[in-house]
Order: structure tokens, then sequence, then C-alpha cells
């Protein structure tokens, strides 16, 4: 007999959990005054350090689906905060680049998000902030490992 999976103690099921829960907080506090969720906020400081640049630049750093990128280009754009333009490398996608407006709002709430991160991290000392980041790290580095062991698997059944 197998024995029993204890879900709530998994790391994907807590990290997952933590992640929605965080993003659920970030959406309040970003659109109650800014009219942005999370996706949008991640698309606008992305672009903020990497300008120009592609959706498909944004999924990538971002780890967000391309599509959901996409959506918030489009609402993002609607509302002045960034402009798109030719890109000359590639005829299949635009560069996207922050407006002076977007640039603003940036700089708006990029505190709001600083004392957010450093909220949420207080319960920690630093030492236990160094060690929890690295974990992390690792933690990321793990799952890459695994995506492509996985990827590579599936190829193997083709």
């Amino acid at each position: 007999m197998s024995e029993e999976l204890d879900l709530e103690n998994l790391v994907t099921f807590r990290l997952s959990r933590l992640s929605d829960t965080l993003e659920r907080a970030a959406s309040v506090a970003y659109g109650r005054d800014h009219e942005l969720n999370l996706t949008a906020w991640r698309t606008l400081v992305i672009l903020n350090g990497y300008e120009p640049t592609t959706v498909q630049d944004i999924s990538r750093r971002s780890r967000i689906d391309k599509g959901w990128i996409s959506r918030s280009v489009a609402r993002l754009e609607s509302r002045g905060l960034l402009a798109r333009m030719p890109n000359g490398n590639d005829n299949r996608s635009v560069l996207l680049s922050l407006t002076d407006e977007g640039r603003r709002l940036v700089a708006r709430i990029a505190p709001l998000s600083k004392q957010r991160h450093e909220s949420l991290l207080s319960v920690l000392d630093e030492s236990e902030r160094e060690k929890f980041m690295r974990a992390l790290d690792l933690i990321q580095r793990r799952v890459d490992q695994m995506m492509v062991e996985d990827e590579a698997g599936l190829a193997e059944w083709e």
C-alpha cells in the first residue's frame, strides 16, 4: 500500500498557494489606486528596464504566458502607458516601449512595490533572507532542469 499524499506539505502546493495569495494582494494594492493587475505591473517594470523589447522577451523574463502578456500589453497600450513600433530585426513582432505616462506611473508605484517587498521579508533576519533567496534560486534552477528532463522524456515517446 502506498503512502498517502499530503498535499499541504508539497513544495509545489505551498509555493503555488503563496504565489496566488501574493498575486491577489498585489492586485488589490496596485489595482485600487492604479488599475493594474500584477501581470501589467510586471510588464511595465520589465519594459522600464529592458525597453524596447518584445512580448516574447517579456514573457521569457517574467515566465508569464505570452497570451497573458499580449492581453496586458493591449490594455496598457489603450491606457497610453506603452507604445508599439516596428521591429526591424523581426517583421513578425513589434517592439514595445514605455510612454512618458508609463514612466511616470512606474516611478509612482516603484516605492510601493519596494515597500511591499521589504514588508514581506521583514519577518526574516538578514541571514534568513539570504538563505531564503538562495533557496528560491536553487529551487528555480532545479525546476528548470526538471523541465528540460521532462521535455526530453516526452521527445522519446514521440
